[in-house]
């Protein structure tokens, strides 16, 4: 004991007495089994993105089906994505929405992407054609992906060849088949 300096023996005092601390402060097996762990909550801060396209190089949002077939390309000028609320809007909106080989091609001034309700909202003058020729105008068109339908709403026009129908609302298919349009 002669031979260790003074400052080791102080050392290995302080090594014990924190050693013992540290035994003491640890509950024991038993109370371990039984308290579960606190769970650490994970929040994404709300985040503002904002992209910026142009006619040769859009911003591009594509969207999918479960079996993996493509539900809607949406090409924009710009975007401005709010995780907070989960939505997205778009300026210059051009969107192909896909069923089978069939397509419904939209273009609007602006257009929202809301993921809770799972809908794309084209606003302020919509114009769809459809691959037959179909070509259908409105003010607002919504796109209900869980249906794979269309609403639309204002001064509703749809041309097919020289016939024409007009209203104020409209419900239908994406093939723009199967119609209904309203007062």
């Amino acid at each position: 004991m002669r031979g260790l300096p003074h400052a080791a023996w102080t050392a290995a005092l302080v090594l014990l007495a924190l050693a013992g601390c540290h035994r003491a402060a640890v509950p024991p097996p038993q109370a371990l089994a039984t308290t579960p762990p606190p769970q650490a909550a994970v929040t994404f801060p709300p985040l503002r993105v904002t992209a910026h396209g142009s006619a040769k190089v859009p911003v591009v949002i594509e969207s999918y089906r479960t079996n993996g077939s493509k539900r809607y390309r949406l090409e924009a000028h710009s975007a401005l994505y709010d995780n907070a609320h989960r939505r997205a809007s778009f300026h210059n909106a051009h969107v192909v929405f896909y069923r089978g080989a069939r397509t419904l091609t939209v273009d609007a001034p602006s257009a929202l992407l809301d993921h809770a309700s799972q809908t794309v909202t084209m606003d302020g003058g919509v114009r769809a054609v459809s691959d037959d020729g179909i070509v259908l105008t409105c003010r607002r068109m919504v796109y209900h992906s869980e249906s794979d339908r269309v609403s639309g709403d204002g001064d509703v026009r749809m041309r097919s060849g020289n016939d024409v129908l007009t209203g104020g609302h409209l419900e239908s298919d994406l093939r723009l088949e199967q119609v209904t349009v309203a007062p």
